[in-house]
Order: structure tokens, then C-alpha cells, then sequence
């Protein structure tokens, strides 16, 4: 069989779940059943590792919690309403854009940013 050390996704063939699905069972005895046409997505350990401590820090129905900005003020969650001028917001962006200085970038500055960026990739286990 396929190893997923590495994490992996695997097209599940067989029977629709109303013809009986297909079952599978792990050495442990885990059962479940999927159905022709579904994915089976196997995250390696240290990607299962980090999923589950984010999906135990923020836990689905445990209502939600305002974000605060660093500096202050409740980061806002809904959705704009349909009054909103969005070429008068494009407008102001562009105006305060254009009022910041022209970025002041060495080629240093860039290979040492693209350098830790493939770091950090392949911390991840990608």
C-alpha cells in the first residue's frame, strides 16, 4: 500500500453510502466509511500535530471572541452592508496610498526574505 508519510489524498472508488459505502478499518480498530468519489486527506504527524492544537484552542460552537488591533479596536467580522460605495472606498485607498514614500528596498533585504521564506517551507514538511 501507498505510504503517507509526507501527508496525502487518496480518491476513494467502491460503493455510494445508500449501496453500503466502503468500509475501512485501521490496525487499532478505527472504522469508517467513505464513498466512491470522496477524498481521504492523511496529514503527517507533525501537520496533524499542529492542526489539532489550533482546532483545541479554537473549538467549533464555542461562540466567538472579539479580535482586538495592537493598538486598540474590535477587528469587525461581518459582512459589509450592500449601501457600501466601493469605488468611493477604491478611491481613498488610492488616495492614502499615494501619499505613502516610495518603498526603499536592498537586493539584500529581498534575497534574505526569499531565503528565510524556503526555510520555513521546508520546516513545514510540505
Amino acid at each position: 500500500p501507498p505510504k503517507a508519510e509526507k501527508g496525502a489524498l487518496f480518491n476513494i472508488g467502491g460503493q455510494r453510502h445508500s449501496a453500503g459505502g466502503t468500509t475501512f478499518t485501521g490496525e487499532d480498530g478505527t472504522t469508517f466509511e467513505a464513498e466512491q468519489g470522496e477524498l481521504i486527506g492523511v496529514m503527517n504527524r507533525n501537520a496533524a500535530r499542529h492542526f489539532m492544537a489550533f482546532n483545541n484552542t479554537f473549538p467549533a460552537g464555542s461562540g466567538s471572541a472579539p479580535n482586538y488591533f495592537a493598538g486598540g479596536g474590535i477587528v469587525s467580522r461581518e459582512i459589509a452592508s450592500p449601501g457600501l460605495n466601493v469605488d468611493d472606498l477604491a478611491s481613498k485607498i488610492a488616495q492614502a496610498n499615494s501619499t505613502l514614500p516610495p518603498p526603499v528596498v536592498a537586493v539584500e533585504d529581498i534575497v534574505t526574505q526569499s531565503n528565510s521564506y524556503a526555510r520555513v517551507r521546508q520546516g513545514a514538511n510540505f
